[in-house]
């Protein structure tokens, strides 16, 4: 961590801890929420995206609510990001909740990209208990598309929303039942052959879902990108769902990883490449290239990048060789992983103290904590790495 701020950062963060950030509890009306803008809006570069988590669209959050934008677009300006991406809560219709139209204006306003995460649908089994119907199938995409469509197609968000990830770790999702306890999901699994890794009986109706919501997506806005993410050593799954969307002339734009520390200081075996266990520390982007870019014929998707990245220290004992304090560690995942892609994403903004207070490490994963201003520590460190 540098000790000395460059003159305009450390002006900079005077004024962010003299003027109150964070403000009560509906002290702010809906008009208050435009944050003044330190850039231009208009294009969003996308050649270049750095920026960070938030559940500013997610139903119910405690800690990511409508009178925080402000504050959070504070912060994220003074890291130098210059994208969100944020969880957002559809109805049937593709209809966002009250916060994220809320949100996602104030960070158009400031000049701010966002990566939006379109919540897991829940899928039942089939009627039968082993395979779908052709009108199962068809409702499911029918789901998928009402969804995308009406996201991506409402005239308060044009401009607003530049990539749009369907899914969010769906193999680790305990409605999908995609990955079987042992832990495993290396291997690029088939549809009908469930094996020891995979219970595969409810893939096609995600894979309509997918391909409905990325139809309408596509048909609201061409220029939106579109993909979806993992986690770990889950990669076979999402091989299967890339190769199989192209199959169907619809390519997915992206794929994104989420990297935390039990990762960057596990081992892998699954390349096939050594007879041992290989450490994953600094490979994060390189076996993301590896399986999704680097193919025999051509890419399966066009960009690789992280979706998270973060380490927590609450719930117990958790990876960390080299005793890293929070910036520490994400200065470390900076240096070495931002230079390799054109997407990363640090996980999260805020400590989710009341939302996730039953579960300590998922609480304690943010930079900042929502009601205290002053608490500016991982969020200086951070400024510095622009």
């Amino acid at each position: 961590m540098k000790k000395l701020l460059l003159p305009a950062m450390a002006m900079l963060l005077a004024a962010c801890q003299n003027k109150p950030l964070v403000t009560p509890e509906n002290s702010k009306t809906q008009q208050d929420l435009s944050v003044k803008s330190k850039k231009r809006p208009g294009a969003i570069a996308t050649d270049s995206i750095y920026g960070v988590c938030v559940h500013f669209g997610q139903a119910n959050n405690l800690e990511y609510t409508i009178n925080k934008i402000g504050f959070a677009i504070d912060l994220a300006e003074t890291m130098n990001l210059n994208f969100f991406r944020t969880d957002v809560t559809l109805n049937s219709s593709g209809t966002p909740n009250a916060t994220f139209e809320a949100f996602a204006d104030s960070a158009y306003n400031a000049g701010f990209g966002i990566l939006a995460v379109m919540n897991n649908p829940t899928v039942t089994a089939p009627a039968n208990g082993t395979t779908y119907t052709s009108t199962e199938l068809q409702s499911y995409y029918n789901q998928g598309y009402s969804k995308g469509y009406g996201f991506a197609s409402r005239s308060s968000l044009q401009g607003k929303v530049q990539y749009i990830q369907i899914f969010n770790e769906l193999e680790n999702d305990n409605n999908a039942a995609i990955l079987s306890p042992t832990y495993g999901g290396t291997q690029e699994p088939t549809v009908g052959q469930n094996d020891s890794k995979y219970n595969m009986t409810k893939y096609p109706a995600y894979l309509q879902f997918m391909l409905g919501a990325y139809t309408g997506i596509k048909t609201a806005n061409s220029t939106i990108k579109i993909g979806t993410n993992y986690a770990w050593l889950h990669y076979g799954l999402f091989l299967r769902f890339t190769k199989d969307m192209i199959a169907q002339n619809k390519k997915l734009d992206f794929m994104l990883l989420n990297w935390y520390n039990v990762e960057e200081y596990g081992v892998d075996q699954s390349h096939n490449v050594d007879p041992n266990n290989v450490p994953m520390a600094g490979q994060a982007i390189n076996r993301l290239k590896y399986k999704f870019l680097q193919q025999p014929t051509s890419p399966l998707v066009n960009q690789v990048g992280l979706s998270e990245t973060g380490i927590s220290f609450g719930g117990g004992s958790t990876p960390n060789p080299n005793n890293l304090s929070k910036g520490g560690f994400l200065t470390l995942m900076h240096n070495q992983y931002r230079p390799q892609t054109n997407m990363f994403f640090y996980y999260e903004l805020f400590k989710q103290l009341q939302t996730k207070s039953q579960n300590p490490k998922e609480a304690q994963f943010g930079i900042q904590i929502a009601t205290n201003p002053a608490n500016h520590l991982v969020t200086d460190t951070l400024s510095n790495l622009y």
